[in-house]
């Protein structure tokens, strides 16, 4: 995140494909249609470029969707399942200063974290 220009806490929120998006959390998601939440919500997932645009523009999202199409973050980020070739589901508090103050990184994609939990965790950095 250094060098990534940012005035504000940030979540990362990490997921393997956009559909998987439909089953994070609630709050979270609302975050994506530019209710004030606090802090920077940046979506990404190993679609395309194209996929994630089509996406937010049908669900009429505020955010834009980064993908890593390549996989760079997700290994960067240590969450790529390489017998997939697809992230894990990960959530990251990332402070104003580029530093990760928080990561939760899901045991299967499938599984996430509950609302109460991520807030809980959000509220003890920020």
């Amino acid at each position: 995140m250094r060098g990534h220009v940012r005035a504000e806490d940030t979540v990362i929120l990490m997921f393997a494909f956009i559909l998987d998006l439909a089953v994070s959390s609630w709050n979270l998601y609302r975050g994506l249609t530019g209710d004030p939440l606090g802090y920077a919500l940046l979506p990404i997932s190993v679609d395309s470029t194209y996929s994630l645009k089509e996406y937010k523009a049908k669900h009429q999202f505020r955010v834009d969707f980064l993908s890593d199409f390549r996989r760079d973050v997700s290994r960067l980020y240590d969450v790529l399942l390489e017998d997939r070739f697809y992230s894990n589901r990960a959530y990251f508090l990332v402070d104003r200063d580029g530093i990760i103050r928080w990561k939760h990184v899901e045991e299967t994609p499938s599984h996430r974290r509950d609302d109460a939990q991520l807030f809980a965790a959000i509220d003890a950095v920020l």
